[in-house]
C-alpha cells in the first residue's frame, strides 16, 4: 500500500517524587539493556513503548491536501492492546523477515510496507542484528562504525551499518542501492542528546538552524558513505544513480532525518527515501532544505522523545511528519511535563546560561546553583546506566553526577524537571508509560496493522 502524506507532531508527562523517578530510570536502565547487543555486549540501545489500543491504526496527518496516486483503504484495529516491554512484537518483523525492498518510483510517496521493514532493521540496533537484517533483505554488508565505541564516549557520533544491493521500484525497475541504519542513543550518548548546541572554541552558536549534536552525527554518516563510494571496489559510485534508503530510531531516527537533507543536496532528493521513527526534533526555520517530501517521520504523540529539543525552541523536523494514534490521549498528559521546563528555559541562551536556587523558587544567588541544562545532565547520568565513577569523568564535576539529585529540594524550581523522564502511572504496576511510548516495539504494533 502507499499513499502520498502530510505533516504534524508533539509529546510528554511527568510524575511525583523521588521514588518514582528513581524507579522509573531503574526501569528504564534494565528496558534498553539487551535490546541491541554490541560486538563486546555492553552495548545499550535506548527503547520504550506505548499501552493501550488506538481507536484506529491510521496515521494523522495535518496540512495542505495533496493528491495521492491511490486512495487508502481503512486500517485494521489491533486485535490486542497489549504491548510487549521486551521488545518481543519485534519478533513478529522478524518472521515476516525483511525480504526484498519494494520502493516507490515517487520519492514522495510513502509506502507503509516499507516502512515496516525499514523499522525492523532500525530496532535491531546491535551489530550483529544489523548485519543479519542486511542480509535478508539482499544487502552487502559495506561498513559497521562505532559499535565499539565505549559506553562512556559522549561524543556527538552515532553506529550505524552501511550496505549496498538492488532494490526493486514499483515502476518495475530495478535500481542499485545504498541502505544505511542508524543505532539509537547508547549509554553516555544520553549527554549528547541534550546538548543541542555543544560548544566550539568556548563558544554555542544558538542561532543554528540546526540541532547541531544530530547534524554532527548525521556528517559522520556522510563522510563514511563517501569514503565507501571512492574506496570501495563494488560499492554503488554517484555515476551509478544509487538509491540512498536511511532509517534509524530515536537519536538514530534525529541522524537519519538531517542524512536525508545532507544526501537531498549531494544526491538529489529523487534518489534519496528516509523513514525515521521516534524522531526527536533536528532544525528550525523556513528553510527550503528542510520541506523534504521524501522524508518520513513516524511519530507516536505520547512519547516524549519526538519533543526534543523543545519545539517552544522552534524546532521541528525535516520532511513529513506521520502522527500515530494516541492511545488514551496521553499526549497531551506528557506535554504538560514538559511545562515547568519551557517556563525555565523559554529559549536556549536560558538553557545553557541561567541558574537556579538548588533549595528554593526561583534564579540562584552568586554562583550557587545550576542550569536547567545542569539539570539535564543529570537525567543524562540516570539514563545512562553508567557507574558514578564514569559519570563524574565525563561531566567534570560531581555537582552533576547522578548523586546530585538528592541536593535539589522540591522547594527549588528545578524540582519539576527532574521528573521528566519518569514518566505517568505506571502500566499494570510495572513500565511507565512515558517510557513505553517510546520503544520500537509500540511503533511496531501501531503500524503493522496498517501494512497489513
Amino acid at each position: 500500500m502507499h499513499r502520498r502524506a502530510n505533516t504534524n507532531t508533539n509529546t510528554c508527562q511527568r510524575i511525583r517524587g523521588w521514588t518514582a523517578f528513581i524507579l522509573a530510570a531503574a526501569m528504564l536502565a534494565a528496558l534498553i539493556t539487551g535490546c541491541g547487543k554490541s560486538n563486546t555486549g555492553n552495548e545499550v540501545t535506548e527503547e520504550m513503548t506505548d499501552a493501550s489500543a488506538p481507536q484506529d491504526t491510521t496515521p494523522e496527518t495535518t496540512a495542505a491536501p495533496v493528491t495521492t496516486k491511490e486512495t487508502a483503504p481503512e486500517a485494521p484495529k489491533p486485535s490486542t492492546p497489549g504491548i510487549s516491554f521486551d521488545a518481543a512484537s519485534l519478533g513478529d518483523a522478524q518472521t515476516l523477515g525483511v525480504g526484498a525492498l519494494v520502493v516507490p518510483a515517487d520519492p514522495g510517496e510513502l509506502s507503509y510496507p516499507l516502512a515496516v521493514k525499514l523499522l525492523a532493521v532500525a530496532a535491531n540496533g546491535g551489530a550483529g542484528g544489523s548485519a543479519s537484517f542486511f542480509g535478508t533483505a539482499g544487502f552487502n554488508v559495506a561498513s559497521q562504525v562505532n559499535y565499539d565505541k565505549d559506553n562512556s564516549d559522549a561524543s556527538h557520533t552515532c553506529a550505524f551499518t552501511v550496505g549496498s544491493g538492488t532494490v526493486n521500484l514499483d515502476d518495475g525497475s530495478v535500481r542499485p542501492a545504498i541502505l544505511v541504519s542508524i543505532r539509537g542513543t547508547n549509554a553516555a550518548e544520553w549527554y549528547s542528546n541534550f546538548d543541542v548546541i555543544p560548544e566550539s572554541d568556548g563558544k554555542r552558536e544558538t542561532d543554528s538552524e540546526y540541532a547541531v549534536n544530530f547534524l554532527m552525527t548525521a556528517q559522520n554518516v556522510l563522510a563514511e558513505i563517501k569514503r565507501l563510494q571512492l574506496e570501495q571496489e563494488g560499492f554503488p559510485k554517484p555515476k551509478d544513480n544509487p538509491v540512498y534508503i536511511l532509517t534509524g530510531h530515536s537519536r538514530g531516527a534525529a541522524c537519519a532525518n538531517l542524512l536525508g537533507v545532507l544526501l537531498n543536496a549531494e544526491a538529489g532528493s529523487e534518489n534519496v527515501r528516509s523513514y525515521t521513527f521516534a524522531t526527536p526534533t533536528t532544525c528550525r526555520g523556513d528553510s527550503e532544505a528542510f520541506k523534504c517530501a521524501n522524508i518520513f517521520n513516524f511519530i507516536n504523540p505520547a512519547d516524549i522523545v519526538t519533543m526534543l529539543p523543545p519545539m517552544d525552541w522552534g524546532y521541528g523536523r525535516a520532511g513529513v511528519d506521520i502522527i500515530l494514534p494516541d492511545p488514551d490521549g496521553l499526549a497531551e498528559k506528557v506535554r504538560d511535563g514538559f511545562e515547568p521546563m519551557i517556563t525555565l528555559a523559554p529559549d536556549l541562551d536560558t538553557y545553557y546560561n541561567i541558574k537556579y536556587s538548588l533549595v528554593s523558587t526561583g534564579a540562584a544567588e552568586a554562583d550557587v546553583g545550576m542550569t536547567v541544562y545542569n539539570v539535564m545532565q543529570i537525567l543524562a547520568a540516570s539514563l545512562s546506566g553508567l557507574s558514578e565513577a564514569q559519570n563524574l569523568a565525563i561531566t567534570g564535576a560531581a555537582a552533576l553526577s547522578q548523586a546530585a539529585m538528592a541536593t535539589i529540594s522540591p522547594e527549588s524550581s528545578l524540582y519539576p524537571i527532574l521528573n521528566l523522564f519518569g514518566g505517568m502511572e505506571p502500566q499494570s504496576g510495572t513500565v511507565p508509560l512515558a517510557f513505553t511510548a517510546h520503544m520500537p516495539s509500540t511503533y511496531f504494533d501501531l503500524m503493522k496493522t496498517i501494512a497489513e
